[in-house]
C-alpha cells in the first residue's frame, strides 16, 4: 500500500493522548500513542472513530471505532455527468416497405437484428448486410440508406451519450460498429422492452451500457471528452433552454459574451457545424419526439418551436425526413 495512504482498520489499543498528526501541514488535535507523525498526500478524507478527536483535514467525519484515510474517486464527476438518453426506442417487424434514407442524424441508432435480410448503404456506397444475431451501431452524424429484401424484424434505440456539458460524446466516433449478442440475448432484451418493472428497465439499460462498452473494445474505440470553449457551453445551454426557429447568432453571441464571428469559428472548429445548422437539428430532434410521444396537433408543435405556420414547419419536417410529420407520426403511434 502507499505510505502516503495508509489504513488503519481497527481502533489503537493505548488510547493515550499527546501526539500530534501533521497532515498536508496541518497540525492536527492530539491522536493515540504509536501514530506519531505521518503524512497523507491530498486529496483525502480522514476519518475518526469512537471519542477520539477528529483530524482537521477536508470531509472530516466520524464513524465507528478505527481511523481510516480514503482516496477519493477521481471518475465521480464523469459518473454523475454521463447520462445514457434513450430517445425512442421500438420492437419492429417490417417488410419491403422498411426503406428510407437517414441524411446526418442528430443521435445515433443502436439496431439488434432479430431475423430477416435488412442491409443498409454507406454514404460510400458500402453496402452491409445487417445478420441476425448481430447489434449495429450507426453513429450521429452516420448517413445511409437502409432496406430489407423481404422482410426484417429488429430491436431499436435511438440514442445520445451526454457528459455534463450537455453535449453527445458519440459525435467523436466516425464509423459504424458491430457486436454479436446472440439471438437469445436480443430476445430477453425484447422481452425487458416490454415490461412495465422499474426493475426490468435497469436490466434494459445494463444490456445497452453492455453492449456499448463491447463495441468500443471490440472496435479499439475511446470516447473522449472534449474541452469546449466557453462561448459554446453558454450558447448550446442557452439554445436548449429557448428552443425556437427565431434564435439567431447575434442572440446567442451576446448571450455568450463574444463576437458573431468568434461563435460561428467555434461551432465549426470544434463542433463540426455551424450554429444555424445546431439549432435546426435540435429543433426537430425536439419534434420529432413531440410526434411520437404526445397528440399535440401540428399547429401546436410548430408553434411551440416558433415557426411562423404549420405548413413551412411541415416543409422544413418533409425536406428533412422525406415524410410529412402527419405520416411520420402514423409510423409511431402514441
Amino acid at each position: 500500500m502507499d505510505e502516503h495512504a495508509e489504513t488503519v482498520m481497527a481502533k489503537p489499543r493505548g488510547v493515550a493522548r499527546g501526539a500530534f498528526c501533521n497532515i498536508a501541514g496541518h497540525k492536527t488535535s492530539p491522536l493515540p500513542c504509536g501514530w506519531g507523525r505521518k503524512r497523507f498526500a491530498p486529496p483525502f478524507t480522514v476519518m475518526i472513530l469512537g471519542k477520539m478527536d477528529f483530524f482537521k483535514g477536508r470531509n472530516s467525519e466520524k464513524y465507528g471505532g478505527f481511523a481510516m484515510i480514503i482516496h477519493p474517486c477521481q471518475s465521480l464527476c464523469g459518473l454523475n455527468g454521463l447520462h445514457l438518453r434513450i430517445l425512442d426506442c421500438g420492437h419492429a417487424r417490417s417488410a419491403r416497405e422498411w426503406v428510407g434514407n437517414v441524411v446526418s442524424p442528430s443521435y445515433s441508432r443502436l439496431y439488434y437484428i432479430c431475423g430477416g435480410d435488412p442491409y443498409f448503404t454507406t454514404a460510400e456506397g458500402r453496402t452491409v448486410e445487417m445478420k441476425a444475431g448481430c447489434c449495429y451501431f450507426l453513429p450521429a452524424g452516420f448517413s445511409f440508406d437502409h432496406a430489407c429484401r423481404t422482410q426484417m424484424e429488429q430491436l431499436y434505440f435511438h440514442i445520445q451519450l451526454i457528459d455534463d456539458t450537455g453535449l453527445d460524446l458519440f459525435r467523436g466516433c466516425s464509423e459504424m460498429m458491430v457486436d454479436t449478442p446472440g439471438t437469445e440475448r436480443i430476445q430477453r432484451m425484447i422481452e425487458l422492452a416490454a415490461s412495465k418493472q422499474p426493475d426490468d428497465a435497469l436490466r434494459l439499460r445494463q444490456e445497452l451500457y453492455g453492449t456499448i462498452l463491447s463495441m468500443l473494445e471490440r472496435h479499439e474505440v475511446h470516447l473522449n471528452r472534449t474541452d469546449y470553449a466557453r462561448c459554446i457551453l453558454d450558447a448550446v445551454a442557452y439554445i436548449r433552454k429557448n428552443l425556437s426557429v427565431q434564435l439567431t447568432v447575434k442572440q446567442l453571441a451576446e448571450h455568450a459574451h463574444v463576437s458573431e464571428s468568434t461563435l460561428e469559428k467555434a461551432f465549426r472548429a470544434e463542433l463540426g457545424m455551424t450554429v444555424g445548422r445546431y439549432v435546426d437539428e435540435e429543433i426537430f430532434l425536439a419534434a420529432e419526439r413531440q410526434l411520437k410521444q404526445t397528440k399535440l396537433s401540428i399547429a401546436q408543435i410548430s408553434e411551440r418551436f416558433g415557426f411562423c405556420d404549420q405548413f413551412y414547419f411541415s416543409r422544413r419536417f418533409r425536406a428533412r425526413y422525406g415524410l410529412s410529420p402527419q405520416q411520420y407520426r402514423k409510423r409511431y403511434p402514441f
